[in-house]
């Protein structure tokens, strides 16, 4: 099984045993005496679904996986890889508020997700569902070709993310590819405590074993 994402999937902030596929892949063995699964992991910290594609056609065929998981970690499908901005110096006053550390905690996806900043967030991803269709679209093709069946995953912990998860399955499925979605399993789970910490906002070891679990389900 061909493991493609992104920071969650690579994984950030919990040991690799921890990750949801390592989760999956032993708990798979322990269930088929006999029958050997291997989760080979692709997972880059940054990666944009076009990375993924590069990825999926440049390294993953070339293992001839019977299972490719295409994973999009935080429901994040804006490509911002490619963005350059002109550099413009601004005048800085010495003190906290005006630190790298206070900066990094104003643009933690926890502290935005009590505020206006989170639906911002969300609402630039929907504007991106047309972007990801093309990419499904590709990728419906590449499973046809190589006869080897995709599941496209929603890797997510974040309850308020659901409405863009259910988008993302209606596209999946109106290009013909298997979906998973681990998003409902965190229903009632609080963001901060499914965390790796409060600056950090990757999942943590119970959030993996969580996603593991959902996933087992749907596949």
């Amino acid at each position: 099984v061909a493991v493609i994402g992104g920071s969650y999937t690579m994984p950030s902030g919990v040991a690799l045993e921890d990750a949801y596929h390592s989760i999956l892949e032993d708990r798979l063995n322990r269930e088929s005496p006999g029958r050997s699964h291997e989760f080979i992991n692709f997972g880059v910290g940054g990666y944009a679904t076009k990375n993924k594609l590069a990825t999926l056609r440049r390294k993953v065929l070339e293992y001839r996986p019977d299972l490719i998981l295409f994973v999009l970690d935080g429901t994040k499908l804006a490509d911002e890889t490619g963005t350059k901005r002109r550099f413009v110096p601004k005048e800085r006053e010495t003190n906290f508020f005006q630190s790298f550390a206070w900066q990094l905690f104003l643009k933690s996806p926890l502290v935005a997700s009590f505020s206006n900043d989170r639906e911002s967030y969300l609402e630039k991803q929907r504007k991106s569902l047309a972007k990801l269709d093309g990419e499904l679209q590709e990728l419906a093709e590449i499973s046809r070709a190589h006869s080897t069946p995709i599941c496209v995953v929603e890797l997510d912990h974040d309850p308020s993310s659901a409405r863009l998860a259910e988008a993302v399955g209606d596209l999946v499925r109106q290009n013909g590819l298997h979906f998973a979605n681990t998003v409902p399993a965190f229903a009632g789970v609080r963001f901060r405590d499914s965390s790796v910490d409060p600056l950090d906002p990757h999942p943590n070891p119970a959030a993996h074993r969580i996603c593991a679990q959902a996933l087992y389900d749907d596949l």
